[in-house]
């Protein structure tokens, strides 16, 4: 029985390739771009991206200070603190392309509005707790003796 499937013609060897497709839709470029303007929008992931920063800063400080066999942080401490820390963000960015997709669907009246902030909200109130909490926490490890 012959096949029924014709081959494809090959392409012409002067021929270029298509560039790839981006594999999730929304990534790259696009939500390089809208996350960028999200973040230069909202002050409180400012404050908190200078909170991580700073604290970033800290941590090596705190787990070898006064001497490495008593550090103010435990290692265990400063690793889970900064996996908090960049999983907040990572799931910020993540959410991004979502989030832009809801406001291109929900269109810009009343309702879809109300709807994208109290999402964007959500998500940027998270990223600022979890730095609210580093930075607690790195401040009590600091002043303790």
């Amino acid at each position: 029985m012959p096949d029924s499937v014709t081959p494809s013609p090959e392409p012409a060897g002067d021929a270029t390739p298509e560039p790839h497709p981006d594999l999730v839709p929304g990534r790259g470029r696009r939500l390089r771009d809208y996350a960028l303007k999200r973040l230069k929008q909202s002050r409180v992931l400012q404050v908190s991206m200078v909170v991580a920063v700073l604290c970033y800063g800290a941590i090596p400080f705190l787990v070898m200070y006064p001497d490495t066999s008593t550090p103010r942080l435990a290692a265990w401490s400063a690793a889970m603190i900064v996996l908090m820390s960049l999983a907040s963000w990572s799931l910020l960015f993540w959410w991004y392309p979502v989030l832009e997709q809801t406001v291109e669907y929900l269109g810009d009246d009343t309702r879809g509005r109300t709807i994208s902030a109290t999402l964007e909200s959500l998500a940027i109130g998270c990223v600022a707790v979890v730095h609210a909490l580093m930075a607690y926490i790195i401040v009590s490890a600091g002043v303790s003796s």
